[in-house]
């Protein structure tokens, strides 16, 4: 049955190469293609964007005073549109709050917010979560490790409910080749092999691991992204002696176009199960090099 269908998301792109919620996005165009109807709803200001509201926070905490106008106005956004058959809400702290009760809602949780409702306070985490299963009728993780992170904190009873409610379906995505680029690539680093590493530059990415690591392997890393972390991992990088390009943020058909010429990524991420980036280095048949920080540290 085709419905109009509500997305509400803190992170989307915002032209053709914005990396941004890709994988929101390639899930409404195929909400699109199937007949519904879908208006996206996203924060209009730049208080959400890279490297994230929980960064910007914490290098400013006056960030969320426009944080919350921005949210104010979803919420009014979404009442004014009318009635819609569904609601499907990205990252649940705080797209979950957002949805007018009454409406079928549809949780997804992609691993910041989950990472921030395990680290609040026992009280709140379980108000919060009690709140959010009371409101939807369905909670999607991208990944089983999510789901287990969050529920081994929560009381038995509310293990019940969220099991009820949860079910575990990676994001979509759509590779962009590039193929001109990508053979620009091949020839500027012909007898010059590298390994990639893409993602936010944060701790719990662990790229200070993928550097130790290619330098045990006597590989150039190239780092596509950015974040708070990079400074440090640039500190890092130098007193290890280590070959690394940071190559900052770049438009995602860019991004794709090093890891199809690379020699594998590198994922060292601490909390995420089940990542889009490993996803689509396997669709554009690149080794995935999984390192543990465990075994980093003992080699």
């Amino acid at each position: 049955m085709k419905m109009r269908i509500a997305v509400v998301t803190t992170s989307y792109p915002r032209n053709a190469g914005d990396p941004s919620g890709h994988f929101v996005e390639a899930e409404v165009e195929l909400l699109r293609e199937a007949g519904n109807t879908v208006e996206v709803f996203r924060p209009k200001g730049r208080a959400f964007d890279a490297p994230g509201i929980a960064a910007r926070v914490l290098e400013a905490p006056s960030v969320l005073v426009p944080a919350s106008k921005e949210l104010l106005s979803i919420r009014g956004d979404l009442r004014r549109s009318g009635r819609f058959d569904r609601v499907i809400a990205h990252w649940v702290l705080p797209s979950g709050f957002l949805a007018p009760r009454g409406t079928p809602l549809e949780l997804v949780s992609h691993g910041a917010d989950v990472r921030l409702l395990v680290r609040l306070p026992r009280v709140l985490r379980e108000g919060l979560a009690r709140s959010l299963l009371s409101r939807a009728e369905s909670w999607r993780f991208v990944s089983q490790a999510l789901w287990d992170s969050l529920s081994r904190t929560l009381s038995p009873s509310l293990q019940s409910s969220l099991a009820k409610k949860a079910t575990v379906a990676p994001s979509p995505f759509r590779l962009i080749r590039d193929h001109a680029k990508e053979d620009a690539i091949a020839t500027s680093r012909a007898g010059r092999p590298y390994l990639v590493s893409v993602g936010r530059l944060i701790r719990s990415k662990g790229v200070d691991d993928a550097i130790r690591h290619a330098k045990s392997v006597r590989r150039e890393l190239l780092v596509v992204g950015d974040g708070p972390d990079r400074e440090r991992l640039e500190r890092l990088a130098k007193r290890e002696g280590a070959v690394v390009s940071f190559l900052g943020a770049l438009p995602r058909g860019e991004t794709l176009a090093w890891m199809a010429r690379a020699e594998a990524l590198i994922f060292a991420s601490r909390e995420e199960g089940l990542s889009t980036v490993c996803r689509e280095a396997t669709a554009l048949s690149v080794p995935v090099v999984h390192i543990s920080p465990l075994r980093v540290a003992n080699r």
